[in-house]
């Protein structure tokens, strides 16, 4: 391998100290732009009801511009220490000069230490906290937009989410996802159980028995995963930051807590077997929107539902309704 020709230390000096100044200049913009983020939440929250589309559009932007140096910096900084770690690794292969490498080690390892630096200026007095309550403002200014068009924003029943609210606030959360390479999966439930309290205890017995199932559905999952209740017995739950493994093993999960928590101990349930069916799927691999995802997912659990359930359901003619898949 040939000696590479490296410039004298000032060099290295004047580059190191230009990367630093550059991302000093991300830093101080991300923190303006966060700043300005926190204002227009805090306006929506003031003005309540009196807030414009306008004013909501541009919190999104400047929620939007937020994300965009968050994840920018943190690029710099985990590409700044990868090439760290890797010359470390890798300069006893180079055929350089024992003053070379000494240079090399020493601007790699400042400019390291210093993008920390930079990152942890960047990040103080911020967190995930903070994030959340910001962006549960603009969530909170969404409900309070769709409710005055005339939109039912929750479930009056289970006080969750209603379909149409739901798939508008997974589009917003996929646009967000989406950009940040990160998976979203769906959970969708069908509980037998609540068909039977219907037929046996009447549709007062049934409506309290499915609060409880929802409300025990979202204590087992992350406070910002998303839960709709739609079409009478049955749910469904958009994980965030979910892979199709970890997807289905919240589904197992959740659906045997069910059965076992809710369902088999329950006084509408004695005289059945509890079942509890669920089918899953990740967007951006599965369906490319909510939409279509929440339609597939649709289909799954009435197949599963004709091929797995128990004879007493039955009893009662139950109908089906059949939705076209859009892929």
């Amino acid at each position: 391998m040939p000696v590479i020709d490296i410039a004298l230390w000032p060099t290295w000096g004047v580059l190191v100290l230009l990367a630093l100044i550059a991302m000093h200049t991300a830093v101080i913009a991300g923190r303006l732009r966060r700043r300005e983020w926190g204002k227009r939440v805090q306006h929506l929250e003031k003005i309540q009801d009196l807030a414009t589309p306008l004013d909501l559009r541009r919190a999104e932007r400047a929620e939007r511009a937020a994300d965009f140096f968050n994840l920018a910096l943190r690029r710099i900084y985990y590409g700044v220490a990868l090439l760290s770690a890797l010359l470390l690794v890798g300069s006893p292969f180079l055929q350089l000069d024992a003053e070379t490498l000494k240079i090399l080690r020493l601007a790699f390892g400042s400019l390291s230490v210093g993008a920390a630096v930079l990152l942890a200026i960047y990040w103080y007095g911020w967190g995930d906290d903070r994030d959340s309550v910001l962006r549960g403002g603009i969530i909170r200014a969404h409900e309070r937009s769709m409710a005055k068009q005339g939109l039912q924003v929750r479930d009056e029943l289970t006080d969750q989410y209603t379909r149409d609210f739901w798939l508008h606030r997974l589009e917003l959360e996929t646009n967000r996802y989406r950009r940040k390479s990160l998976p979203i999966s769906c959970l969708t439930f069908e509980v037998v159980s609540v068909e039977f309290a219907r037929r046996q205890h009447g549709e007062q017995a049934a409506q309290q028995l499915l609060r409880r199932i929802v409300l025990a559905a979202s204590q087992n999952v992350r406070g910002a995963d998303l839960v709709c209740c739609y079409r009478g017995s049955r749910f469904v739950i958009a994980l965030m930051r979910c892979s199709p493994r970890q997807r289905d093993r919240v589904g197992h999960r959740v659906a045997n807590n069910l059965a076992r928590y809710v369902l088999a101990n329950d006084r509408y349930g004695k005289g059945h077997k509890p079942q509890v069916f669920w089918a899953g799927g990740t967007l951006f691999k599965d369906a490319q929107t909510p939409v279509q995802l929440l339609t597939l997912l649709d289909h799954h659990l009435e197949q599963k539902i004709r091929e797995g359930v128990t004879p007493e359901y039955w009893e009662r003619p139950m109908v089906v309704e059949r939705s076209e898949i859009v892929l």
